[in-house]
């Protein structure tokens, strides 16, 4: 899949801007955004502040795999 590098760093840019994320996750939002992913998975609780995409932490893809 190709896509426009330019694009998805104004678009990190942006979201640190509007959500306060450094710039590392910053990026990894974007990354997700861009390729339209279902989720994204981190350990990283302040992410999962954000509404811009679904955020899963381990232990709640654990419970969505195992039922628990």
């Amino acid at each position: 899949m190709r896509y426009n590098r330019r694009a998805m760093a104004v678009r990190a840019a942006e979201l640190r801007a509007r959500c306060g994320l450094r710039t590392p996750d910053a990026l990894q939002i974007a990354t997700v955004l861009t390729h339209r992913c279902d989720a994204f998975l981190t350990n990283d609780a302040r992410l999962k502040q954000g509404d811009a995409v679904r955020v899963l932490g381990l232990d709640d893809l654990a419970e969505e795999v195992l039922g628990d």
